[in-house]
């Protein structure tokens, strides 16, 4: 839980001192790694690394963060601050500073793999997506969830394929919440064209290496040696701390992820099979359950690969 009573007087003890001096600068640091220490602000599992790479990239998220800081608390009243323009120039201020970053380097370069990652998981913490309220959409209500997860899912696809076109004059937030509005409007024409039979897949995610169910049989497929996808494979079968088996459906133990995904991948079950060896009641079960799954563990599952590239490089 953040302590906002000292991220206020923090941000009020760096705006008492001029621009550009040390004491201002010690301040603003201060405040950055009082907020990077929450956990629900975002996941810094990458910045955690001892790797030099890791640890370089760590420092120009701070200190970018730093510098936006420094311009968001001089327009800020600090003399009656309340709890929500606190967090919301953080966290306005915390998307900004990953969106740049994740502009400034390549596609495709590790840089802009952990940006994205870390962007994606504090517009999801932000508690600010915006998208209709259930029972305010053509569709049966019982389809709600799989439609607004479908909708967001998107979104977070297209932030990460068009980052190159943020600008930031303008808030990530207003900009997600833009997209989600039409990528709503579009999942719910989707189902009323196919009769509402359809339970939602993921759609792959390119900025990371982790896909999701719809792309994880050709991801698995294509693996040459010992693969990203082998490696996974072995993560969820050593299931550290009984992560993998905490995660289980329909109030049944047994049918946990970390079982499905071996009885998937490892012994090459349909998921016709799975749902019936597991007693459950149909696919889609199996396979929303799953989806959901790997899309919890994803920066888990991202991170975990990019050590091991690390360690296979050193």
């Amino acid at each position: 839980m953040i302590d906002v009573e000292r991220l206020i007087q923090l941000a009020v003890e760096a705006n008492r001192h001029p621009s550009g001096t040390t004491e201002r600068q010690q301040a603003l640091s201060n405040l950055v790694e009082e907020t990077l220490r929450s956990p629900c602000k975002v996941c810094l599992l990458p910045l955690s690394s001892r790797r030099s790479n890791r640890a370089m990239f760590a420092q120009q998220v701070r200190e970018s963060y730093r510098d936006r800081l420094d311009g968001a608390i001089a327009n800020l009243d600090l003399q009656e601050p309340t709890r929500q323009d606190i967090e919301v120039m953080l966290d306005n201020t915390l998307l900004k500073t990953l969106a740049v970053i994740a502009k400034q380097h390549p596609p495709g370069s590790p840089e802009r793999q952990l940006a994205l990652n870390l962007l994606i998981t504090a517009i999801q913490h932000s508690g600010r997506l915006c998208y209709p309220q259930k029972g305010t959409s053509p569709l049966p209500s019982q389809l709600y969830e799989d439609v607004r997860n479908e909708a967001v899912q998107q979104t977070l696809l297209e932030i990460c394929q068009k980052i190159d076109r943020y600008d930031p004059l303008r808030e990530v937030m207003s900009w997600v919440n833009f997209v989600l509005d039409r990528r709503f409007i579009d999942v719910c024409n989707k189902y009323r064209r196919q009769g509402v039979t359809q339970i939602p897949k993921g759609g792959g995610v390119d900025f990371v290496d982790i896909p999701d169910l719809q792309t994880l049989d050709a991801f698995i497929a294509r693996s040459p040696k010992k693969s990203d996808s082998q490696e996974l494979m072995d993560l969820v079968e050593e299931n550290p701390q009984g992560m993998f088996t905490k995660e289980f459906t329909n109030g049944r133990p047994e049918a946990n992820f970390r079982a499905i995904a071996l009885a998937k991948y490892r012994q090459g079950k349909t998921w016709e099979e799975i749902a019936k060896e597991f007693d459950l009641a149909s696919t889609s079960t199996v396979s929303v359950f799953f989806s959901r799954c790997l899309k919890k563990f994803r920066l888990y599952f991202q991170e975990y690969l990019l050590e091991q590239r690390d360690s296979n490089n050193e």
